[in-house]
């Protein structure tokens, strides 16, 4: 029986031997890209800033979309659309324990021309996205620092996306994180304030 072999590009064997995506530029890109704002210029930078995560240009209104879906599988911050609200239902009537991330990555792995490529050789073993396949590098790197995507506490600050260095951090900074330390010390001053003026106050009426 002859075998059918699926078209794939033919610069797959390059992507694999190429250089690895780097985590460092990767968490970057992914920070920028749910921070960004609806402007242009800001979409135009982020094609000039990484450069071989387009291989194509890729439109203002494609990456409005890829943005608003990182936003829902990140952290939903204006709630969550209805009709991804009903997709995400229908999805869990057959994998009941997914969270919304898997939902979403899954969607971008349709929308890939190459996908997820495996690397197996002496020194890798893993699975990587080509760099000129913006869907597959979004799943990869959600997936790479999935623990650690976190939104941060401080309502004023201007790019609340972060990834942080560890699980559960509350403020993508300490400049974020300084209004709630103020607010804790002087929650925690005037609490002991007040038992020591209470406490000054039995002893003077004791020596009375």
């Amino acid at each position: 029986m002859q075998r059918h072999e699926p078209k794939r590009s033919s610069s797959v064997t390059a992507l694999i031997s190429g250089p690895k995506i780097r985590p460092v530029q990767l968490k970057r890109f992914l920070c920028e890209l749910a921070n960004a704002r609806e402007e242009a210029s800001h979409y135009e930078w982020l094609h000039k800033k990484f450069p071989t995560f387009f291989a194509a240009w890729v439109t203002m209104n494609e990456l409005i979309l890829y943005r608003d879906e990182l936003r829902l599988l990140w952290h939903p911050r204006d709630g969550v659309p209805v009709q991804d609200w009903r997709e995400y239902e229908a999805w869990q009537k057959i994998r009941p324990d997914a969270e919304p991330g898997e939902m979403i990555c899954n969607r971008w792995l349709k929308r890939s021309e190459i996908g997820l490529l495996a690397v197996w050789d002496k020194t890798r073993r893993e699975l990587i996205p080509s760099q000129a396949d913006l869907p597959a590098i979004l799943v990869y790197g959600c997936l790479l620092f999935a623990d650690r995507l976190s939104y941060c506490g401080n309502p004023q600050c201007s790019a609340p996306w972060y990834i942080g260095k560890r699980r559960g951090q509350q403020y993508c900074s300490d400049e974020c994180s300084w209004p709630a330390k103020k607010a804790a010390k002087k929650k925690w001053w005037d609490a002991n304030r007040a038992k020591k003026t209470s406490l000054l106050s039995s002893i003077r009426r004791t020596q009375r």
